[in-house]
């Protein structure tokens, strides 16, 4: 009816357990894959010539272009380094909050990409033989799903 009186309700105070929200910036890695324990990479020249950022052979899971170890490698203090993708890094934190009973979930931008961290997940999980009971616990799904064609 007309003279009705609307109500916003903008607390919710239905009784749920507390919830965490991380952010989380992927290591800088050494060619061998080993993490550098810096949050930057450090150049000794500021000169873009002398960064020499280029590409190797594996797949971009955003784009599906050819990038570097994980992504692509600058020289950092004469060295080259990376910073390991961030679906990586996803399905590392993943797998190790289920061998831990975390309850958690990720988000991701494109199906391509979900699929990329659910089969990194799994993958980390079965190659430790104290978790590799554990696979089932993962599931992907995309939202706004539709029957395939």
């Amino acid at each position: 009816p007309k003279d009705s009186v609307i109500t916003v309700i903008d607390q919710d105070g239905s009784p749920r357990r507390p919830k965490h929200f991380f952010a989380w910036n992927p290591p800088i890695m050494d060619l061998n894959g080993n993490s550098t324990g810096e949050v930057l990479i450090k150049r000794a020249d500021t000169d873009k010539k002398s960064r020499g950022v280029q590409s190797n052979e594996d797949d971009d899971p955003d784009t599906g272009k050819k990038m570097g170890p994980n992504q692509a490698t600058r020289k950092g203090n004469g060295k080259e380094l990376y910073r390991r993708h961030a679906a990586d890094e996803t399905a590392l934190l993943l797998a190790r909050a289920i061998a831990n009973n975390v309850r958690c979930i990720a988000f991701c931008k494109t199906r391509c990409l979900v699929e990329w961290v659910f089969e990194r997940t799994i993958a980390k999980l079965r190659s430790d033989p104290t978790t590799e009971h554990l696979t089932s616990r993962v599931e992907s799904y995309r939202g706004g799903y539709t029957p395939e064609v």
